[in-house]
């Protein structure tokens, strides 16, 4: 997958990302079971289409 299409990663293990298309990973899954939401775990682009720091 490349970087510029990931648009979620987990905050516990920042190699397991999401890039919003398809069936939702079971990381992700079981998080938004626990009660967290999908906004905080978005990763920020900035204007080259690329993840901040």
């Amino acid at each position: 997958m490349r970087a510029d299409h990931i648009q979620e990663s987990s905050r516990k293990n920042p190699s397991e990302t999401w890039s919003g298309r398809g069936k939702q990973p079971r990381w992700l899954a079981a998080q938004l079971q626990a009660g967290k939401e999908l906004e905080p775990l978005l990763i920020a682009v900035n204007s080259s289409g690329r993840g901040c720091p």
